[in-house]
């Protein structure tokens, strides 16, 4: 019974991106986390799901607790450039108790362990950063929700969301938008480079022709700002919730 429920914590583990890193002392192994970054300890011989979450198991999975019927059901991937992106899905994860993975953490085949993926990207260049994790491989449920400077309530994303899914994809996921911001002075060379072009060719526009996309690229060009709202991420996580 024992090594029976010990295998089934490594499961668990396993399917949160943790990984074996060495033996330790006596009957004891060193895992990694990629949820807390950091190595941690397990016992060889776990007796129950009571002393799995005892020995701290909880805090390298994000589950409230471990035990064979209670995988988590939910996670939350993020690709983020510059910390707004990675913010939002800081506070969705809380907010639902799911694990949390950058986009680069997390294997393709992962995704089939979860009922509900949550897929946060920033927005650059017309399109979703590393959405091709999901869109490349099958999730049983699809949650997605970009993140970008413009103000979500005046922006059409119909091209950005058309560039990212087919048709029938789309129809299957949910969708959300929330607003980050963008501090020049960390922009990498090539962004800035990106910036000032866009910049130059919006402003060749005629005052009629340019969307809302155009505005805020104008109006916070150069400048250090910060539109993030914690608020905004009610809708989603309720809507999670009812799945």
């Amino acid at each position: 019974m024992m090594a029976d429920y010990t295998r089934q914590v490594k499961s668990i583990l396993k399917a949160h991106g943790c990984t074996f890193v060495r033996y330790g002392k006596g009957d004891h192994e060193r895992w990694y986390s990629p949820i807390i970054n950091a190595n941690f300890s397990i016992d060889g011989k776990i007796e129950s799901r009571i002393s799995a979450n005892k020995q701290g198991l909880i805090s390298v999975t994000r589950e409230s607790t471990l035990g064979e019927d209670n995988v988590s059901k939910i996670v939350v991937i993020y690709k983020s450039k510059y910390g707004k992106t990675k913010r939002y899905a800081e506070w969705i994860s809380e907010a639902l108790n799911a694990p949390l993975f950058e986009n680069a953490n997390i294997k393709s085949h992962q995704l089939n362990n979860y009922d509900v993926v949550v897929y946060g990207g920033g927005l650059y260049a017309g399109g979703i950063d590393g959405i091709k994790l999901v869109t490349k491989n099958s999730c049983k449920s699809l949650i997605v929700f970009t993140v970008g400077v413009a103000d979500p309530k005046d922006t059409d994303y119909t091209k950005i969301l058309q560039k990212a899914f087919t048709s029938e994809s789309l129809s299957k996921i949910k969708v959300f938008h929330l607003r980050g911001g963008i501090d020049y002075s960390k922009l990498s060379f090539i962004h800035k480079g990106m910036m000032a072009v866009m910049k130059k060719m919006i402003e060749k526009k005629p005052l009629a022709e340019r969307d809302s996309d155009d505005v805020g690229v104008i109006e916070t060009y150069g400048k250090d700002v910060d539109f993030s709202d914690k608020t905004t991420i009610e809708p989603l996580v309720e809507y999670v919730r009812t799945l």
